[in-house]
């Protein structure tokens, strides 16, 4: 089948986390250099709006850039928690064979509902 299939959306991406930080920040912010994406790995340039984490794991500091469009896919279709830079693998793993229309629907932005076709696309081998 080269076509989502019609239905509602009864699929999460991923599953539980236990590794909750000790403290962390969060917001979006504008950049003010480069960075990466820690989900997709796609470019972030200055001046493009982008989510920012922050905060203590495991007695670790750590920061996270994620892209706009990657954090509402994760914020809309992760259900039980997430593992930063795991978000595709873990789509490809437990999400895109059962993925629905429904799910599409849960996206509000076009570019946010772009990257996940496109993500699935090339899970299904029909995209370079």
């Amino acid at each position: 089948m080269n076509e989502i299939a019609e239905g509602g959306c009864d699929v999460c991406i991923g599953g539980d986390n236990d590794n909750q930080p000790e403290f962390y920040r969060e917001g979006i912010v504008k950049a003010r250099k480069i960075h990466r994406c820690c989900e997709c790995g796609d470019q972030i340039s200055a001046g493009v709006k982008y989510h920012r984490f922050s905060g203590k794991w495991e007695g670790r500091v750590d920061v996270y850039t994620t892209c706009l469009p990657c954090s509402e896919i994760r914020a809309s279709l992760c259900c039980g928690g997430w593992t930063f830079g795991a978000l595709w693998e873990a789509a490809a793993e437990t999400f895109f064979e059962d993925m629905t229309t429904g799910c599409l629907a849960k996206l509000k932005t076009a570019v946010a509902k772009e990257k996940l076709v496109g993500r699935w696309r090339k899970w299904k081998g029909l995209a370079a």
